[in-house]
């Protein structure tokens, strides 16, 4: 499916149809073991989803970029985090603040 969205993303030249699949992908890829690649994947989506300019599924794919960080890079991890809580408090998007505040490390 990953593929197909990226082959129609492709198509459209959507950026943020191409955002998604790759988020996608390095759902894929951590599944797979394969960390490396997944944060390479999900730097290349957050990327597209800014050059898109939908800030609310940036800040989304900020989280999940995190989460993988969490465990090799506890600052960067909190780092991008609290960019997604600006980006959260900015729009207004409250459960997605608490969210992310509520992960963030002390």
């Amino acid at each position: 499916m990953c593929e197909w969205a990226r082959r129609l993303a492709d198509t459209l030249k959507s950026d943020a149809g191409l955002a998604m699949a790759l988020q996608a992908e390095a759902s894929v890829l951590l599944a797979d073991g394969d960390q490396a690649a997944a944060e390479e994947a999900y730097l290349k989506s957050l990327a597209l989803w800014e050059k898109a300019g939908w800030p609310y599924y940036h800040a989304k794919t900020l989280v999940a970029y995190s989460e993988v960080l969490s465990q090799t890079n506890p600052d960067e991890s909190n780092k991008r985090l609290q960019e997604a809580t600006e980006v959260f408090a900015r729009l207004g998007a409250k459960r997605d603040l608490e969210k992310a505040k509520a992960k963030l490390s002390p």
